[in-house]
């Protein structure tokens, strides 16, 4: 389990609002990878899509639509039949954001593709109200593994800090946390 965060960022506001998000998700213990879809690899980052099981796409407002590359990510997706995933949205514009509007009618198409509460609004650059949003946005998706828990049977592992241990749990932490009980 982990978080892929796609984004696509011209003047870098919205980059600075993806690092915020990565490391408060990386502080609660989650394993995270981030690209940049202008400048990275796109098919690394269609690869860590599929591979984890919350996915956070972010892109700034374009001429009333996504960013370019967001819009052929998205469309890749779809393409391989993204689905049974949480997603989560990041928008970024200056005096009219729409990004998050035009991305969630992309993503109409999949299947099973549940979109989170929270979204994160960044109006030029960050803020405390967009920082607050980050923050919500962050426990949300921590959230999803108390939800589905690590293995996905609905149990979820806590480390010593109370956080959910990510990924496949093993016999003998099996073993280990039966013994607590």
């Amino acid at each position: 389990e982990g978080i892929t965060i796609a984004y696509a960022s011209v003047y870098g506001h919205l980059k600075a609002a993806v690092e915020e998000l990565a490391s408060a998700l990386e502080a609660r213990g989650q394993k995270v990878s981030v690209f940049d879809l202008a400048r990275d690899d796109m098919a690394e980052a269609v690869e860590d899509a599929f591979r984890y099981d919350r996915l956070v796409l972010a892109s700034i407002t374009y001429q009333g639509e996504i960013f370019p590359c967001m819009s052929t990510f998205i469309h890749t997706l779809a393409e391989h039949a993204y689905q049974n995933r949480t997603v989560a949205l990041v928008e970024a514009g200056s005096w009219a954001p729409a990004a998050a509007k035009v991305m969630t009618k992309e993503l109409e198409g999949m299947k099973d593709i549940t979109l989170t509460q929270n979204k994160v609004t960044v109006l030029g650059s960050l803020n405390e109200a967009s920082r607050a949003q980050i923050e919500a946005l962050a426990d949300e998706l921590l959230a999803y593994l108390y939800r589905h828990g690590g293995n996905g049977d609905g149990l979820a592992f806590l480390d010593d800090g109370g956080l959910p241990l990510p990924g496949r749990v093993g016999r003998r932490r099996w073993y280990r946390a039966l013994d607590g009980v």
